[in-house]
This record gives structure tokens, sequence and C-alpha cells, in this order.
């Protein structure tokens, strides 16, 4: 599924993959940078964007207003550098 970031804030669209257990990569086309986060079953394994690992990669991306983004199911990673639950994450 894809979609634009004015319509569907980022927060939402992690909080619902997690919740809905999904597993695949989620791109973010933004004004400057691409980000990306890998899920499996629900949890934020590997992000980055813009030079940004990890879970300063995610809270980056949840603050972004402008874009567009699209899901790809059944696309993994082996390298996992998102650490914090994905919830205290969107809470900061």
């Amino acid at each position: 599924f894809e979609g634009s970031v004015e319509s569907t804030q980022v927060s939402t669209l992690v909080n619902s993959l997690h919740n809905d257990g999904l597993t695949g990569r989620l791109e973010i086309l933004g004004d400057e940078s691409v980000g990306e986060v890998y899920f499996l079953n629900g949890v934020p394994m590997y992000a980055h964007v813009a030079g940004i690992l990890g879970d300063s990669a995610v809270r980056e991306l949840i603050t972004w207003r402008k874009g567009t983004f699209a899901f790809f199911p059944d696309e993994k990673t082996d390298v996992r550098n998102v650490l914090r639950p994905l919830m205290d994450t969107v809470m900061e």
C-alpha cells in the first residue's frame, strides 16, 4: 500500500504496522531524502534516513509532515539497529 504523509502521519502509519504485526519495508520519500524502516511481525528492526540510523532514524521520520510512503510486504533485513520499543520513540 502507499499514500501521502500529509493525509496519513508517519507516527500513525508505524503504529498501524506495529499493531497489525506486519513484516516488510516502509519507504518514505521526503522533500530532501528517503527513509526506510523494516518491520518484522510489527516490530521495527532497522531504520535509516540521511545518514541517521536506528531509533534516531525512526524519531526523525515520525516528524516528517510532507512526502509519500509505500509499504513493501515481506521484505526483510538481517541487520537490527532499532532497539527501543516503538511506543517509547513515538511518545517522545
